[in-house]
């Protein structure tokens, strides 16, 4: 077996320096071609977990698989005592204190998160934008907390690139999370950020151009 030692290596052909070398095998290996090609070992649904007290590594064994092999893992958020997982598939929760305890539990089916800078840790929950609208995700499941500015919020997936230029923000001593998004489908960039209070659950808008963002 042959194995590239390096992370993101590019794909690689074997061939035979000769046809006495290449005829030598079983199969035999051809001097030009790509006959035999390198296979990526991709796991995009697979969360992995190290041995205990060895967090560089880890047994082929020790991987959970999220929800569909098709869907990627878009974002992990780590709650106070389990992993919010969010995908294209669903929302997931991973609790447990050690490998022996580890549960892997779905926590709604329906959940369709895409942009994967658009989710954020307040208040030890996890609020993000989904084609559903703007979530709360916690441990007990997901609530739908846009209901009031759901006219607008539930037109954003339909947005040309809404995925990369979406991202939300949070600050844990205001209560505050901001969502900025695409005001309207010719936006190329963030115009406008859904404002939510958790502890009044009121909304208000902050209309800017934004590229990025950092909680203060």
């Amino acid at each position: 077996m042959l194995r590239s030692r390096r992370l993101g290596s590019n794909r690689f052909s074997l061939i035979a320096s000769n046809s006495t070398v290449g005829g030598s095998f079983k199969d035999e290996i051809p001097t030009s071609g790509e006959t035999y090609n390198s296979d990526p070992e991709t796991e995009p649904n697979g969360l992995a977990y190290s041995k205990v007290e060895e967090p560089d590594a880890f047994p082929r064994g020790n991987i959970f698989y999220v929800g569909s092999k098709n869907e990627p893992i878009q974002r992990i958020i780590t709650l106070k005592s389990a992993l919010i997982i969010l995908k294209r598939d669903g929302a997931y929760r991973l609790s447990g204190n050690s490998p022996s305890t580890f549960i892997l539990t779905k926590l709604d089916p329906a959940v369709n998160f895409e942009a994967p800078n658009a989710a954020v840790l307040l208040n030890d929950a996890v609020y993000c934008l989904s084609t559903q609208g703007i979530l709360k995700v916690n441990e007990n499941g997901t609530l739908v907390v846009s209901y009031p500015i759901e006219d607008r919020v539930r037109r954003i997936p339909l947005y040309k690139g809404y995925e990369e230029h979406s991202f939300a923000v949070a600050n844990e001593d205001n209560r505050r999370l901001i969502v900025f998004t695409q005001d309207n489908s010719g936006d190329r960039g963030a115009k406008i950020g859904w404002v939510y209070n958790s502890l009044t659950k009121d909304w208000t808008t902050w209309k800017k151009g934004v590229s990025c963002g950092v909680s203060l």
